[in-house]
């Protein structure tokens, strides 16, 4: 099996390169005590070439360098203990340089990229859920909903382009502390109560919503900071470089200030409105999204009972303590108890604010996950090393309803779907 998007052009004088890689297993799922095997090849203009070097880690320890042989190696994960392995292997060439192109400035090296996940039915949070977690946040929206209108009047709602046959709108809701912004496309000319509903939610960085098209169907994309989308560039990148900078470690000493109670709150109040278009069916509501925007699907599955359907890809901030668990792993986007922030590893990290931990019970998705009772279609990529797995699969054992998982062995952050959830979210009747 090819790895796809990994294909690379060499260095001077070299032909391109592209990494053939297959597990031995697929799903790439094993049992404690098991080995999981991939094999490796280095492929130049698509013949198999030796006398390459991969300076390979497993978990992001254990450095090694190991010679790719022409015919391939084979490789080996193994774990005595429920969880994930990621490998990594960046290849050189015969000269100690890293292969890859120069691209947009800077150098692109091409990696081999393997996981497998080990007996992970049997993964559990590494923190106690808090007692009062349940009461914090039914309090927390209760007083969203009784502090901030939702008249028709607040809201503003300014049409803008749409492809053929729909209609657009930049939407502003209010909220606390700042609003609800997105992008609502819909069918022109529908009846009242005939569309199901999607919302999706973006993920990090400073992205505009976008406007997808859902045939007999509404869409809404909300973005992550509750900043205007139909703001100019300058205004966007003057907030960004403000307020929206580094936004995912502000106010974590305290439950009610944390950057993300806005962000969860948004989710709850962007689909708060939704309900009341006359067009929505009244019946099928379906949250999606990617890393934050996972992140967001799944609080929102967990705070609004009427959503029907939950579609999360490689979800965020699953598992923050699990730098502190026996033995250590990585710990969901944003690693807030890891410093530095940036740490590969799950080992070296500085000393953990008790403070902050606290806090990051309050906005861990393994907890939330124990609220969602609707159906949950998960995707996550086991060469993740932005959202690790191992944490992801905690959020996923903790869903109470019915719930299905799609794992990549190959694919790292953003990378992987879950076809039959995304179908649904589409075709939902």
């Amino acid at each position: 099996m090819a790895l796809a998007g990994v294909a690379a052009v060499g260095l001077a004088g070299a032909g391109e390169f592209t990494l053939d890689v297959k597990m031995d297993r697929d799903p790439a799922v094993y049992a404690v005590g098991e080995t999981a095997k991939f094999r490796a090849r280095l492929l130049e203009d698509g013949r198999p070439v030796g006398g390459r070097v991969a300076v390979c880690s497993w978990n992001y320890e254990n450095s090694n360098r190991v010679e790719i042989a022409e015919l391939g190696t084979t490789f080996e994960l193994k774990l005595n203990r429920p969880g994930q392995v990621l490998f990594r292997g960046d290849v050189f060439d015969g000269t100690n340089a890293v292969l890859g192109a120069v691209k947009y400035g800077r150098r692109w090296p091409l990696i081999i990229w393997g996981g497998a996940i080990f007996s992970p039915e049997k993964l559990t949070p590494t923190r106690p859920r808090p007692s009062d977690f349940d009461a914090y946040w039914d309090k927390a929206v209760a007083d969203m909903k009784r502090l901030v209108s939702l008249e028709p009047a607040a809201v503003r709602l300014t049409p803008a382009a749409a492809a053929e046959g729909f209609e657009a709108f930049a939407v502003e809701i209010p909220c606390l502390p700042r609003p609800a912004c997105a992008y609502l496309t819909r069918p022109k000319n529908a009846a009242v109560k005939s569309l199901p509903a999607v919302v999706m939610f973006q993920g990090y960085g400073h992205l505009r919503s976008v406007k997808e098209y859902v045939t007999n169907g509404l869409f809404l994309c909300v973005n992550a900071h509750g900043y205007a989308n139909d703001h100019t560039d300058a205004e966007w990148s003057r907030f960004n470089k403000t307020y929206g900078k580094d936004y995912e470690y502000r106010g974590w000493r305290d439950r009610d200030t944390c950057f993300f109670k806005g962000q969860v709150l948004r989710a709850v109040r962007s689909l708060e409105w939704l309900k009341t278009l006359p067009e929505w069916d009244g019946r099928h509501l379906a949250v999606k999204g990617v890393s934050m925007g996972g992140s967001q699907s799944l609080q929102a599955a967990a705070l609004d009972p009427d959503v029907t359907l939950c579609v999360p890809r490689d979800p965020a901030m699953c598992d923050h303590a699990g730098i502190l668990a026996n033995p250590p792993h990585r710990s969901g986007w944003p690693w807030i108890l890891c410093e530095p922030r940036n740490l590969p590893s799950a080992l070296g990290y500085g000393p953990v604010d008790p403070v902050v931990l606290k806090t990051s019970d309050y906005y861990d998705n393994v907890f939330f996950a124990s609220r969602i009772r609707c159906p949950v279609y998960l995707a996550t990529g086991l060469a993740d090393d932005v959202c690790f797995s191992e944490g992801i699969f905690k959020a996923f054992n903790a869903l109470r309803g019915s719930k299905n998982v799609f794992t990549n062995p190959y694919n790292g952050h953003c990378r992987t779907f879950n076809d039959e959830g995304e179908r649904l979210a589409k075709a939902q009747r």
